[in-house]
């Protein structure tokens, strides 16, 4: 078993009904925050892998009926903060994201210079692959289980919600 630390994406604050259940039934939960723009269950879960960390304390909060939406992320992201994330210098970071460095193959920014944002999914799985002494790993899971959450949520309403759901196992 690991231990794994993330943050849900709520629809809404829960009520207080709600908060008194989620807090006395699943003991993941750490705490709820909300009253902002986001509402999010703070989670603390030793399991076999991230993927059933994720599903179990999603699937135990909703019994509550309180949807979550999300996974809290930070994909977007400056060379700045690629390099404070591996511990690299910006100048390093620059050199490989133009190919003057390392095997080449960067990923490209996902924004327009000159304030060029990256992916960190993949920039840390290009890292991961190429610098195996640096595991992003966890990071690209988060990243994959903030979207198949919100596309969850965006299609739920769908009429072929059932079909959209399918699209996971092809």
């Amino acid at each position: 078993m690991t231990e794994f630390e993330f943050s849900l994406v709520l629809e809404r604050d829960p009520d207080d009904v709600q908060t008194e259940a989620i807090a006395a039934n699943v003991p993941s939960v750490t705490g709820l925050e909300g009253g902002g723009p986001v509402s999010l269950a703070h989670v603390v879960i030793d399991a076999a892998d991230f993927a059933t960390a994720v599903t179990s304390t999603v699937q135990q909060i909703e019994a509550f009926g309180v949807l979550v939406v999300g996974l809290q992320t930070d994909d977007l992201i400056s060379i700045k903060e690629i390099a404070t994330r591996t511990g690299r210098s910006r100048e390093s970071v620059r050199l490989l994201a133009t190919g003057k460095r390392g095997p080449g193959g960067f990923p490209s920014p996902v924004s327009p210079e000159p304030w060029s944002l990256y992916s960190w999914t993949e920039v840390g799985g290009w890292l991961s692959e190429h610098f195996p002494e640096q595991d992003f790993d966890l990071d690209r899971q988060a990243t994959a289980a903030d979207h198949f959450l919100r596309g969850r949520h965006i299609t739920r309403a769908e009429p072929n919600a059932d079909a959209w759901a399918q699209l996971l196992s092809i």
